[in-house]
């Protein structure tokens, strides 16, 4: 699972719109878009920015989140935090 993947799956389930999400957080919706599909590469403080808006718009705690999203994205499978 990609990061993109991992947000898209966030934003379907508690139905919030890209565009939302987009002015929420301040990114272009361009930018937004190639992150969805796994096309742009981001910095750790944009990375974390985006996992904060996200927290924001969701109620979910920022940390269990962070963990949530290196759960899925970045460790192996038989490595959970």
């Amino acid at each position: 699972m990609t990061f993109g993947d991992w947000v898209q799956e966030y934003l379907e389930t508690y139905q919030i719109t890209k565009q939302d999400y987009s002015d929420y957080s301040g990114l272009h919706i361009r930018t937004l878009y190639r992150i969805l599909g796994g096309q742009s590469r981001i910095k750790l403080d944009d990375w974390l920015w985006l996992i904060e808006c996200l927290s924001d718009m969701t109620n979910i705690n920022y940390d269990e989140l962070v963990i949530d999203c290196l759960n899925k994205t970045v460790l192996k499978k038989d490595v959970k935090l």
